[in-house]
């Protein structure tokens, strides 16, 4: 595997490893404010929809 790839794997593995902790956190934050919808609870937490569509993406496949 040429280096260049093995970079390119590891900053995904790294920013999927980074998107599981984000949802972990907003999922905690969710569950505290009852009824609140996780893109919601994004934007509360400075972040942007498009860290919702990466949710989304990354969950749904």
């Amino acid at each position: 595997m040429s280096l260049y790839r093995l970079i390119i794997k590891n900053r995904a593995k790294a920013d999927t490893e980074r998107m599981i902790n984000f949802m972990r956190k907003a999922e905690a934050k969710r569950e505290q404010m009852s009824g609140a919808s996780f893109r919601d609870v994004c934007r509360l937490m400075g972040h942007d929809d498009t860290t919702y569509y990466k949710y989304r993406k990354l969950v749904n496949g």
